[in-house]
C-alpha cells in the first residue's frame, strides 16, 4: 500500500459565468497527495460501478426537475439568432456567444433597427469567444427543432463529461475511499444546476469537460509517464479555450500540481507548462486584438488592466475565498451592491482566517511528517 506524505486541499473554478469571462463559481475539492510508493491504488471495477450508480441516481433525480422548464434569458435570444429574427444582423452557428459590437453589429445599426434599446451606447460590446459551445447550440437546434428536454439531455451529458473525468482525476490522485467520496460530492454540487437548466450557460461544462480532460491527460503522462499525454493534454486545453475562457483557469490547477506534488526544478516546471503557457498567450493576444471581451457595460468587467477592473477582480476573489472555506454562495453577491460586496468580501477574509485558526488547532495531532509536508 502506498504511504500517503500530506493530504493538501484545493479548491478550484470549474465553472464560471454564462455571459461573464469573470468566474462567479467555486465548485469541486481536489486533494493532492505525495505518495512514497507508486500512485494510489486502483479501485476495483465493482468499486467504480457502484458509484457510477450512486451518481447517475443523485444526477439523474436532481435533474429531473427542471428537464422541460422553459427556455431562459439568452436561450431565447440565441434561438432568435439562429432563426434570423433579430433585424439588421446575422449570428454564425460558431458566433453565438458573440452578441453585439462586432462586425456587421455595431450598436448604431441594432439601435436603428430597433434591436437594443434607445440608451445602448455607442462603444457597447459583448463579444465572447465560444466557438466550440455555440456549435453545440446550433446543433440542438438543427437537431430538436423547438424541442426543450432533448437539450437539457445534452447539457446533462456533458455534465457527466466533467463528472467522469473528475471521476478518473479522484481515483489517480487520491485513496480509492476518498476518490468515491470526491466524485458523488461533487456530482451533487449546486454549481452544477444552472449550466444544465440555462442552456446558454453550457459553454461553463463544455469547457470544464476539456480543461479537465487537459489537466488528466498531463498528469497521467507525468505519472505513468505516457508519451501521448504531452501532446495530447495541450491540445485538449486548446479545445477547452474554443468552448470557453474560463478554461484559464486550468492553468492554476496545473500549476498548483506541479508546484505542489511534483516540486520540480523551477526552469523544469517553466518547461513542462511551456505548452500551456504559450497557447494562453496566443489565445490571449487574439482575443484582445480581434475585439473580444465586454466594453462598455454595467454589467461586465472590461478585461483589462485598470483600477476598477483590479479593484472588482480583488472583491469577488474574496467572496469566491468565502464559499471555499465556508461554503457560502457568492451568487447573491452579484446582484447587490457594492457595499454589500464588500462586507461579503470581508466575511471571505474572516473565513480564510477561521480556517487558518482551525489548522493550527489540528497541528498537535500532525506528526512531524505531516506537517513538514503541509509547510512546502
Amino acid at each position: 500500500m502506498p504511504v500517503v506524505r500530506c493530504g493538501r486541499i484545493f479548491r478550484f473554478i470549474y465553472e464560471g459565468s454564462a455571459q461573464s469571462p469573470w468566474p462567479r463559481r467555486v465548485s469541486g475539492w481536489v486533494l493532492f497527495t505525495s505518495v512514497n510508493e507508486g500512485e494510489p491504488a486502483r479501485p476495483p471495477a465493482r468499486r467504480v460501478a457502484q458509484t457510477w450508480a450512486i451518481v447517475g441516481v443523485l444526477v439523474a433525480a436532481l435533474s429531473a426537475p427542471f428537464l422541460s422548464s422553459p427556455l431562459l434569458l439568452d436561450d431565447v435570444v440565441h434561438r432568435a439568432m439562429l432563426a434570423g429574427r433579430i433585424p439588421a444582423a446575422q449570428w454564425g452557428v460558431f458566433e453565438l456567444y458573440d452578441f453585439l459590437g462586432g462586425p456587421g453589429r455595431d450598436i448604431p445599426r441594432l439601435r436603428d433597427a430597433g434591436a437594443v434599446p434607445w440608451f445602448a451606447e455607442d462603444d457597447l460590446s459583448l463579444r465572447f469567444l465560444r466557438p466550440l459551445s455555440s456549435g453545440t447550440l446550433a446543433l440542438d437546434a438543427w437537431a430538436f427543432g423547438s424541442g426543450i428536454w432533448p437539450v437539457r439531455l445534452h447539457s446533462l451529458l456533458w455534465l457527466l463529461g466533467v463528472l467522469a473525468v473528475a471521476s478518473a482525476l479522484h481515483a489517480r490522485l487520491l485513496p480509492p475511499r476518498i476518490a468515491r467520496l470526491a466524485t458523488i460530492v461533487y456530482a451533487v454540487a449546486g454549481a452544477h444546476a444552472m449550466p444544465v437548466l440555462w442552456t446558454a450557460a453550457r459553454h461553463t461544462l463544455v469547457t470544464a469537460a476539456l480543461a479537465l480532460a487537459a489537466f488528466y491527460l498531463h498528469v497521467r503522462g507525468r505519472i505513468d509517464p505516457w508519451a501521448p499525454g504531452r501532446v495530447l493534454a495541450p491540445l485538449a486545453f486548446a479545445a477547452a479555450l474554443l468552448g470557453g475562457e474560463t478554461a484559464l483557469g486550468m492553468l492554476a490547477l496545473l500549476v498548483a500540481w506541479e508546484a505542489v506534488d511534483r516540486r520540480p526544478p523551477i526552469l523544469e516546471l517553466a518547461r513542462r507548462l511551456s505548452p500551456f503557457l504559450l497557447i494562453a498567450a496566443c489565445y490571449l493576444t487574439f482575443y484582445v486584438v480581434a475585439g473580444y471581451g465586454a466594453h462598455g457595460s454595467g454589467g461586465y468587467a472590461a478585461l483589462g488592466p485598470t483600477a476598477a477592473t483590479l479593484t472588482f477582480a480583488l472583491r469577488h476573489w474574496l467572496i469566491l475565498l468565502a464559499e471555499l472555506a465556508a461554503a457560502t454562495p457568492s451568487d447573491p453577491s452579484g446582484a447587490a451592491s457594492d457595499a454589500m460586496q464588500w462586507v461579503a468580501a470581508a466575511w471571505g477574509v474572516v473565513t480564510v482566517g477561521l480556517v487558518w485558526m482551525m489548522v493550527r488547532i489540528i497541528r498537535p495531532w500532525m506528526d512531524a511528517r505531516d506537517m513538514r509536508a503541509c509547510d512546502g
